[in-house]
């Protein structure tokens, strides 16, 4: 509905995911709210969900955990006042209730600026935004 094309890879093995129903909406809702601030809508918005081991800041060690990552090149800033407004808007509340709400469920959370080549950074650089949720899994076997 708000113009963005999305691009999924989710291959993911039968497993069972360690979250709280309560925090999945709101967490969501936070992801999304932040596609729609700082997501180029010219580029498509990549959804990965895969399997993988991680280190996770609530288990001090590497587990087992299913990725959720969203990346987009972020949007262009053209003139003060929307630096400004954007300045305003990324105070990172929505970002550290995501980090929160993802280590009560034995998660973690972050999130990377891509600027590629640091040799290469500029004001016109494409800078990429990447969020990483980790949900913790065990496996499945049948």
């Amino acid at each position: 509905r708000e113009g963005f094309t999305v691009q999924e890879n989710m291959e993911v093995p039968p497993c069972n995911i360690l979250f709280g129903g309560s925090y999945m909406g709101r967490i969501a809702g936070n992801v999304v709210s932040n596609v729609r601030k700082y997501a180029d809508p010219a580029e498509p918005v990549k959804i990965t969900l895969r399997q993988e081991y991680a280190l996770v800041h609530t288990a001090g060690s590497k587990v087992q955990v299913l990725t959720l990552t969203v990346r987009n090149r972020k949007k262009q800033i053209i003139n003060k006042e929307q630096k400004e407004e954007n300045a305003a808007e990324s105070m990172g509340l929505g970002l550290r209730s995501i980090k929160k709400m993802m280590e009560q469920m034995a998660g973690d959370m972050f999130c990377v600026e891509d600027r590629g080549d640091p040799a290469q950074i500029s004001l016109n650089s494409e800078v990429y935004y990447e969020l990483c949720l980790l949900f913790r899994v065990t496996d499945v076997r049948v």
